[in-house]
């Protein structure tokens, strides 16, 4: 994929812009004990309502949820997945969502929210693993 292709978008973008973040937590994947993927689906909690944002070789995958993420263990594949606060521990709780960005880059796709005090939160897939950036 370069930064040229089409955007291409799994489900519906929640209609949250200008409601504030209740919360942000993204599920971090861990293999045999190494951080493979700082953000492998993330979470998000606005007007009472949860949804999760995940990403598959650059495809943006948008979803309703009913309830919060769990941290849970897969031995059989020596994997973790824990949460990671990030609405709590990067200041973005109660933050006033004013826009939603998704574009492609040149080996993925990226998702940035920007904030009514201009805070920013990226989520960028590349080569299938996906990070964040503030």
């Amino acid at each position: 994929m370069n930064g040229h292709e089409q955007l291409d978008i799994d489900g519906t973008q929640p209609p949250i812009e200008g409601a504030r973040c209740e919360e942000l937590i993204a599920v971090q994947y861990w293999h045999a004990g190494a951080l493979a993927e700082p953000a492998n689906v993330t979470h998000l909690k606005f007007g009472g309502t949860w949804y999760r944002l995940y990403f598959d070789h650059g495809i943006i995958f948008w979803r309703n949820d009913d309830s919060p993420p769990t941290a849970f263990a897969a031995p059989e594949i020596e994997a973790d997945y824990k949460l990671d606060d990030l609405g709590n521990r990067l200041g973005f709780r109660g933050c006033k969502l004013t826009s939603i960005g998704c574009s492609t880059t040149p080996n993925g796709s990226k998702v940035t929210f920007t904030f009514s005090d201009d805070k920013t939160i990226t989520f960028e897939c590349h080569d299938d693993r996906t990070d964040y950036t503030c």
